[in-house]
């Protein structure tokens, strides 16, 4: 993806970026011509014998949705390496904006994101903290290990259709209105979002269980005074919905070849074990053996620093704002 992609990144305050990212042509027309493909081999039209639909009527059915996907995998294939590149840090989901997928022309696409902020630490010299003995369990390092599957897991629809289950990834489009009115401001299209877990509200959640994959629905919900999004707090909105997918998680098994494939400096599996240990006993701010508490000076050290801090930490922190993160190792 790297040698078919341009990334560039551009400030736009001190903790948000705006991230641009153009995909030549020639990969936007292969991803195209293999989703028609496969297509052409499932699809039954009157008129056409299996497999000899031509492109025009294909794209005349699913034009829109082969669109969509396609814009969608683009984005996720691209936007690892793109973030690894331009090194933006991101924190948080990204604001995506879209531009058309088309035959024999770039894709591009923007995301507005929050970052960490930039700082000099200063007066760091001379500070001293207690010296603490710390134990790692097996469970700590099962729970990592878990947590980085997920984290590579693949992404993939239901091979067998059924319902929306509580726990399930949709892919949804959606549109609100207020008193029949249509919010401009609160619309979307292959959004994916984690039933149950999702930042929109319960009731949203509990209202897709039970959909299946092309169903539409209105769901009314009435968003609390103290809601986080400015644009939904203490209105009564109705949301059209339509399922556009049902996803699940494939997840890798956890063996010496999926270590090697994270691409890091690993042999077998004990080896990404022991590092875990060692980011365990780091993030926490304690050290084996007796050496000094990390966490301890990093307080004192923040108390002597300002750090201008981007508004989805404050949310974080607050419990307002909640969302998947992917483990670093």
């Amino acid at each position: 993806m790297r040698k078919t992609m341009k990334a560039s990144l551009e400030d736009i305050s001190q903790v948000k970026k705006k991230l641009s990212v153009e995909i030549d042509a020639k990969e936007v027309n292969r991803k195209l011509n293999s989703a028609y493909g496969k297509i052409r081999k499932t699809t039954k039209i009157p008129g056409f014998r299996p497999g000899k639909v031509p492109r025009k009527i294909l794209e005349s059915y699913f034009g829109s949705q082969v669109e969509a996907d396609v814009a969608s995998e683009l984005v996720n294939e691209s936007f690892p390496p793109a973030v690894e590149e331009t090194n933006a840090f991101p924190l948080g989901q990204p604001q995506l904006e879209k531009g058309p997928v088309k035959l024999d022309e770039k894709f591009v696409y923007s995301a507005t994101m929050e970052v960490r902020p930039q700082f000099e630490v200063k007066d760091y010299l001379g500070l001293d903290a207690e010296k603490e003995m710390v134990s790692i369990g097996d469970d700590e390092v099962q729970k990592r290990l878990e947590q980085i599957r997920e984290g590579n897991g693949k992404l993939e629809s239901l091979e067998e259709p059924r319902p929306v289950k509580d726990g399930d990834l949709v892919v949804i489009n959606y549109q609100g209105f207020e008193n029949d009115q249509p919010l401009e401001e609160v619309k979307n299209e292959n959004f994916l979002l984690n039933v149950g877990k999702s930042d929109v509200h319960a009731k949203f959640d509990e209202a897709l269980v039970g959909l299946n994959k092309d169903d539409k629905k209105d769901i009314v919900v009435d968003f609390e005074e103290d809601y986080a999004n400015v644009n939904l707090k203490g209105k009564t909105v109705r949301f059209e919905v339509f399922i556009v997918d049902i996803k699940e998680r494939i997840l890798p098994e956890l063996n010496d070849e999926f270590v090697k494939n994270l691409g890091a400096d690993f042999e077998d599996l004990n080896g990404l074990k022991e590092q875990i240990e060692k980011n365990i006993v780091a993030g926490s701010g304690r050290k084996s053996g007796g050496a000094g508490s990390e966490a301890e000076t990093a307080r004192k050290n923040f108390r002597r620093n300002r750090v201008r801090n981007s508004p989805g930490i404050a949310r974080r922190r607050s419990g307002v704002f909640h969302q998947e993160s992917s483990v670093q190792l």
